[in-house]
């Protein structure tokens, strides 16, 4: 959707070609973004054990590039289909992945075409995963939402701990700040403001340690202390975000 011109289409390639994926049930879409005037679409592909990653110039509509991820990065759909989270790196023109799907976090090189894994640190008896990833270009940073228990779709059975979100330095790579949220945070969308730059991360659960009832929330983190400065509360529940800015 063009909320200049308020036309809808249909995303077709210069060949007049739509890009389907195969049609048993083997392959399908499980993610999409634009970042400037380029469109990412993400596919799982062999019954989803590996991932395809097509390159599109929108105004064109002419396919750039495409790769090919030997990792299962989504399943087919239920409670299992947890798809990818993708951020766009212009400084290194790489692209991020937060899976979902187990927790991972991963970095496509779009010059080389080489994916690599980033370790994310284990805590002792806690299943801890990634669940969003965006890139902060101006700083340099990358901002991760973890939840620190086992999931549902992998039969969850810990108890319920207050997740984190962490800043890692794009430069050397390494975790820099991490601060502690509420149960299962799910979404990270970064506010640069007159004032200084937040970041605004979901809580989706409704419980906390022990199983205590709490409300869902959105958490502001500041970012020139990394401390929680604002905990918004939600209905049940939220889950993506959306940011507009106006001038």
């Amino acid at each position: 959707y063009n909320p200049k011109t308020d036309a809808i289409w249909d995303f077709i390639p210069a060949t007049g070609v739509v890009p389907n994926t195969e049609t048993s049930g083997s392959d399908g879409h499980i993610q999409g973004a634009i970042f400037g005037n380029t469109f990412f679409r993400v596919i799982g592909i062999n019954n989803y054990t590996q991932t395809k990653v097509e390159v599109y110039d929108i105004p064109s509509r002419v396919q750039r590039a495409t790769y090919i991820i030997n990792k299962q990065l989504a399943n087919g759909g239920g409670i299992f289909g947890a798809r990818p989270q993708i951020s766009y790196d212009p400084n290194t023109n790489s692209l991020w992945f937060a899976t979902i799907y187990d927790g991972s976090l991963g970095e496509l090189d779009l010059d080389t075409g080489v994916f690599a894994d980033f370790p994310i640190p284990q805590e002792a008896g806690v299943a801890v995963g990634a669940t969003d990833v965006k890139v902060d270009s101006m700083r340099n940073k990358l901002y991760v939402s973890i939840a620190k228990f086992r999931p549902v779709w992998q039969g969850a059975s810990t108890p319920f701990v207050d997740g984190s979100l962490y800043e890692i330095d794009l430069a050397t790579k390494q975790i820099a700040r991490q601060v502690t949220l509420q149960v299962y945070p799910w979404s990270v969308a970064i506010l640069p403001t007159s004032t200084g730059t937040y970041v605004a991360v979901t809580n989706s659960a409704t419980v906390s340690g022990n199983n205590v009832s709490v409300p869902s929330t959105v958490s502001i983190v500041n970012v020139s202390n990394f401390a929680e400065v604002a905990r918004l509360q939600t209905q049940k529940q939220p889950t993506a975000m959306a940011v507009e800015f106006k001038d």
